[in-house]
């Protein structure tokens, strides 16, 4: 594969399935655009596509720098590479102004549109996927990124399916089909766990695998029979582990409205771990899907849509971009679960 660098023809980076946005905004900003590239990177993306000529070649040298490839449309379009569909979001400064469940639910349907995209493009081996914009200063409702930098679900989203080494959970009309992605270039084994749980956190069934995946490749781990669970009642886990990396993933059966999930009576934490670093600890009384950190203050969370489970409290980092008190952080802060966003009273 090729990519074009500053108009000449040159080798891409050896990664074999793509993982990008398209950059089709160049923006006024070189400092701005430069904190772009650089959360590309931070959410284990290898590739920006340009649909524009209009990128300083200050923005290339980062993005070159950085160790993305860039392509143009026309080679992602020979390499069948599809860009995903998404719905527009709301702003990330909207979730913080009243509107909590309304936008959290707006960017998780584009979140969970591009995870899908993403799952079926690799479990039928297409090339790559590409979000459908970095930033965009002029619109950034179909963006990963807001106007200003920070990081939408769909980024948070991207972080973790772009991950080189993680599990996918594919679900079919009868079957939930677990794969071991790695994208190294190394062997790596792990051993897998599949847990079907109910919405009350109780176990209904363990099941225990080990798997090996060579360097650029997708395995099928598992598969498990849905018939053997009611789908309504029930959700599914899965962990991962390598003698270095924990991954976890859990997956609603079926769509929110027809499962019984219950109130997860999320509760949380905040406080100040050191300089422009917090720490956000999230604890459940019942399963909580999908839980979303965000904040007005500009930023990075280390983790984001997360589930939360009663017998698992979970700790989030926050990596401020500005001097922030620990009040000021606390009560700025916003989280919101898939239960509470459907059926609940507004999040904190």
């Amino acid at each position: 594969m090729n990519i074009i660098w500053n108009g000449e023809q040159t080798e891409a980076n050896g990664t074999p399935y793509i993982k990008g946005a398209v950059l089709s905004w160049s923006g006024e900003d070189d400092g701005l655009m430069e904190r772009a590239v650089k959360s590309a990177v931070e959410a284990n993306m290898n590739t920006l596509c340009l649909e524009s000529s209009g990128c300083s070649s200050r923005v290339l040298e980062a993005a070159r720098v950085a160790g993305l490839s860039i392509i143009t449309a026309e080679i992602a379009e020979s390499l069948g590479i599809k860009r995903t569909v998404i719905p527009p979001l709301m702003r990330c400064r909207e979730h913080s102004e009243g509107n909590s469940r309304k936008a959290y639910l707006s960017q998780l349907k584009s979140a969970l549109a591009a995870l899908h995209a993403n799952t079926e493009a690799r479990a039928s081996g297409q090339h790559g996927l590409l979000l459908p914009s970095l930033i965009n200063g002029c619109d950034s409702s179909h963006s990963s990124l807001d106007c200003d930098g920070r990081w939408k679900l769909l980024h948070y989203a991207a972080r973790s399916f772009f991950s080189p080494v993680a599990p996918m959970i594919a679900l079919g009309k009868d079957k939930a089909s677990i794969y071991f992605i790695n994208d190294t270039d190394e062997r790596i084994e792990a051993e897998f766990s599949l847990k079907i749980r109910d919405f009350g956190g109780g176990k209904k069934e363990t099941r225990e695998y080990s798997a090996a995946a060579d360097p650029g490749s997708s395995v099928l781990v598992a598969e498990y029979p849905l018939s053997r669970v009611n789908r309504s009642k029930a959700f599914l886990y899965v962990k991962m582990a390598t003698k270095d990396i924990l991954r976890e993933r859990s997956l609603l059966l079926e769509s929110p409205e027809r499962t019984e999930m219950q109130d997860p009576q999320i509760a949380f934490s905040a406080r100040k771990t050191a300089p422009r670093s917090f720490m956000v600890r999230l604890t459940a009384s019942h399963p909580a899907f999908l839980t979303a950190l965000s904040s007005i203050h500009h930023g990075s969370f280390s983790d984001n849509l997360i589930s939360v489970r009663p017998s698992a409290e979970k700790s989030v980092f926050f990596r401020s971009e500005e001097d922030i008190s620990e009040e000021e952080f606390r009560s700025g802060l916003c989280v919101m679960d898939l239960w509470t966003a459907l059926k609940g009273n507004s999040g904190s």
